[in-house]
């Protein structure tokens, strides 16, 4: 009986030291928090676009000279092409292209099938809104200069700049962007394969 317990508390001993070195890795990761640091970072930017009164304003100028000349130039793209580039930023698709593949670098290896399942398909949730906020953001960007300025206009000239698909663009970013962003998750996974195919010159260690 003691030598029983003997076994069972060496074989506990070894499982509680392992996990306790497994906890060490995970810390100890190599840029984990590089990966953190520049979603944080990322996500600071995007705020800063959003909140920052002068990159609205600057998103709904009206160049003067449209009320001053009757010259076929001054037109939608006229009025589109006027504003500070600050403010036609679509930051919603680089937080698309750069927010994924950081979230697939926290899938390893070592996982449990489970883990990697969950958390693959958190990713591709997290992409999907991504997905959505970018067709919602890209449609603003250039519909809101004529939707908030619409009392500068005569009606016609919003009917001709305003793009009256915003509906049906955002019900297919909703219900057929899911094969964009299974698409681009898988593409980010063959990337990261073909990189470490490269740097470990083995097929074995997928």
């Amino acid at each position: 009986m003691k030598h029983l317990l003997k076994k069972i508390k060496i074989k506990v001993n070894f499982q509680v030291s392992n996990l306790r070195l497994g906890e060490i890795n995970i810390a100890t990761q190599p840029f984990w928090k590089i990966r953190l640091l520049a979603i944080f970072l990322l996500l600071a930017i995007a705020g800063l676009f959003k909140f920052i009164p002068i990159v609205e304003q600057a998103r709904y100028t009206i160049p003067p000279e449209i009320f001053t000349s009757v010259s076929e130039k001054y037109n939608c793209q006229y009025i589109l092409d006027s504003r500070p580039w600050y403010s036609t930023f679509n930051y919603g698709l680089w937080m698309w292209i750069i927010i994924v593949p950081l979230l697939i670098s926290f899938i390893k290896i070592t996982m449990p099938k489970w883990q990697k399942i969950m958390l693959t398909l958190f990713t591709i949730g997290v992409c999907h809104l991504l997905f959505i906020f970018n067709v919602i953001l890209a449609w603003n960007i250039t519909n809101d200069v004529f939707m908030i300025g619409q009392g500068a206009f005569d009606v016609d000239f919003i009917n001709d700049c305003v793009n009256t698909n915003d509906g049906s663009a955002l019900a297919g970013a909703v219900f057929l962007g899911w094969i964009y962003t299974s698409f681009y998750v898988g593409l980010c996974f063959f990337v990261r394969w073909i990189f470490r195919v490269f740097r470990n010159r083995s097929f074995l260690k997928w």
